[in-house]
């Protein structure tokens, strides 16, 4: 069987590729502006920019600030006020300040917001350019163009490129990474060692749980060795290994450059030259035994506090020590071994599922023929893909399927390599017929990418059936309720929100919710009541807080994340017609579609006034009628 595509698609590959990078970047651009900022997106613009105007990486130091830095610089042409003054720069509160910053500034949020986004919607790009590129250079155009569309239709990619997070950027580096150092294993040469090192080590400053590519450059050594049948070589790879991991060096030196004093070890002479120079321990209290461990031996190597060692110090703690988590309606503090099998499968377009279960047959049916004859390509696309995916299942953090994005590049360019350069029957249909599927299904959801789900999972309206957090419900559908509320006339409003962004800056003054206990207020509640559905499922609340509402059919869904539930009050007659000598009051509700009832008159009612008063109410649209008659409360 020929190869897919042959020249025609070797022909074609730039200005395919890029029709598809443009389509990309106008689905992000076009789905991220509506939507309101994340929970975190406040936190990570205004540490960025906070670093930038300061020098002062204070501003939620759990992850380094590479990524940070880049959203933050088109806002130097943008130029809001760092909010330097705020007392929650001092007190280091990070989700005061990112509300000051954004809220509190003489530059609107959403400006400020979309400007921090356009360096992410970027990354993502040139991850599917990059990607297909690699592919195409080592297999041919057909692979590189379907590796290409499995990362710009995917929709999990889609979502998160749009935010102001570190999780596609790592993606992108890690990956640059992995390639460059794999051609160093198997041809050798300082240039690809060099900057394979540096990739990990902006890498590594992007995100800590890059770190991966440490057991993956040092597997990556024997399959090179291995297949080549030369000699293992364990000093030199074992030296080469060790340099490329201290690229990451001069790679804090460079993120970090303001704190360069603190790279010195305070030793007791130093100490007395430098009174304020302090240690890792005497700044930070450790949580959990790794970060404990971790804090000691800095401590006994007179390591000073500096930022990098205390946002690894955090991240130990937090990622050994757990998370509230939920998963298939069930609670938990340190999460499941199978959370994110779980949240691939229900979060992943069928087609690329399908094309998944295809390469891995081909693959294994391939490697019955022996796995030494494999290129060093295909290891670059299954050894960190395995590693990570291991490493993943021991992670107490269970809050969304971004975490695992690192693992995407990887992923789908060994399934679009191993389908199209193998030969095997139907393919030759079956191939634009799956990536027709795969954008039609992913382009369904626009422009709710966060909360999308899977059809044979039931689509997003059953994501809550599987999944809460960042897999759905992140705080970005606050402007889609803010439109709906006005489209219901601007009700009385009672919120439960799941983000960080003020609902008063965008015009909604709101009450709380009432909580299952809270019975008086239940009876009494007069309101359409809003309520994100990670704390309608009782994440990050008391279980059973919001069971009374779950009870309940809710009457609209913002986005998939937000639910409404009109608690309102029955409406008399009098605020429907003008009063009448004759006429006392009535009350209305809707039984059956199209049809309205009296359910209460007054005794000198006239049965001429009823009959009219039925025809005016019938007359309004039925969701006018709901909204008016408080319908569901005579249910």
């Amino acid at each position: 069987m020929k190869a897919y595509g042959g020249a025609r698609l070797e022909r074609w590959f730039r200005p395919l590729l890029a029709a598809l990078a443009v389509c990309m970047t106008m689905l992000q651009i076009a789905s991220v502006r509506g939507d309101a900022p994340t929970w975190d997106e406040g936190l990570e613009v205004s540490s960025g920019y906070s670093y930038l105007r300061s020098g002062e990486y204070r501003i939620l130091p759990e992850h380094p600030p590479l990524a940070r830095v880049v959203a933050a610089l088109p806002l130097l042409w943008v130029n809001p006020s760092a909010r330097l003054d705020d007392p929650s720069w001092k007190a280091g509160a990070g989700l005061e300040f990112g509300q000051a910053f954004l809220y509190r500034n003489r530059v609107p949020a959403d400006q400020i917001l979309f400007a921090a986004r356009l360096p992410g919607i970027a990354l993502a790009v040139l991850l599917v350019i990059t990607v297909a590129v690699w592919v195409r250079s080592c297999f041919n155009a057909a692979a590189g163009l379907l590796a290409g569309v499995l990362l710009a239709f995917d929709p999990n990619i889609l979502a998160n490129g749009r935010y102001t997070k570190n999780d596609v950027p790592v993606a992108l580096l890690c990956f640059l990474a992995a390639t460059l150092w794999a051609r160093y294993a198997d041809r050798g040469g300082w240039r690809w060692l060099l900057s394979a090192g540096a990739a990990f080590g902006l890498a590594v400053m992007t995100k800590f749980s890059a770190v991966f590519l440490i057991p993956t450059f040092g597997l990556l050594w024997i399959a090179a060795k291995w297949r080549n049948r030369a000699p293992m070589a364990p000093v030199r790879g074992f030296l080469s290994l060790a340099l490329a991991a201290a690229m990451v060096i001069p790679a804090v030196a460079l993120a970090y450059a303001p704190e360069w004093r603190k790279l010195r070890p305070a030793t007791r002479a130093y100490r007395s030259e430098h009174p304020e120079a302090r240690r890792l321990r005497d700044s930070i209290v450790p949580d959990g035994p790794a970060a404990t461990r971790f804090a000691d031996v800095c401590q006994q190597m007179g390591l000073q506090d500096h930022s990098f060692l205390k946002g690894l110090t955090v991240f130990l703690g937090h990622t050994t020590g757990g998370h509230h988590a939920y998963l298939l309606g069930r609670l938990s503090d340190s999460g499941w071994w199978y959370y994110f099998p779980v949240a691939f499968l229900v979060k992943t377009p069928v087609a690329s599922l399908t094309l998944l279960a295809l390469a891995l047959w081909l693959f294994a049916r391939r490697a019955v023929d022996g796995l030494r004859g494999l290129r060093i390509e295909w290891w670059v696309c299954a050894i960190p893909t395995v590693i990570y995916w291991a490493v993943t299942l021991g992670n107490k953090v269970d809050i969304g399927l971004r975490h695992v994005l690192p693992v995407y590049p990887f992923l789908w360019a060994g399934v679009a390599a191993a389908v199209v350069s193998s030969a095997w029957r139907w393919r030759d249909r079956l191939l634009p017929t799956l990536a027709i599927a795969l954008a039609a299904e992913s382009t369904a959801i626009f422009p709710h990418y966060l909360s999308f789900f899977n059809i044979a999972a039931g689509g997003p309206s059953a994501g809550p059936h599987y999944l809460l957090d960042s897999n759905i419900d992140w705080g970005q559908d606050l402007l889609r309720l803010r439109d709906y509320w006005r489209s219901q006339g601007q009700p009385k409003l009672c919120l439960l929100y799941f983000g960080s962004a003020p609902p008063e800056y965008y015009g909604m003054h709101a009450d709380e919710v009432p909580r299952t206990n809270e019975l008086e207020l239940r009876r009494t509640a007069n309101c359409l009541a809003a309520v994100s559905v990670t704390p309608l499922y009782d994440l990050y609340l008391t279980p059973g807080e919001m069971a009374w509402l779950r009870e309940r059919k809710p009457d609209a869904k913002i986005g998939y994340s937000i639910y409404i539930y009109d608690l309102r009050k029955p409406v008399a007659l009098s605020r429907l017609l003008p009063r009448s000598p004759g006429f006392d009051f009535l009350l209305l509700r809707d039984s059956l579609p199209g049809q309205v009832r009296a359910a209460h008159t007054a005794v000198s009612g006239s049965q001429l006034e009823v009959d009219r008063a039925i025809r005016i109410a019938s007359s309004r649209p039925l969701q006018n009628r709901r909204r008016l008659l408080g319908a569901p409360h005579f249910q």
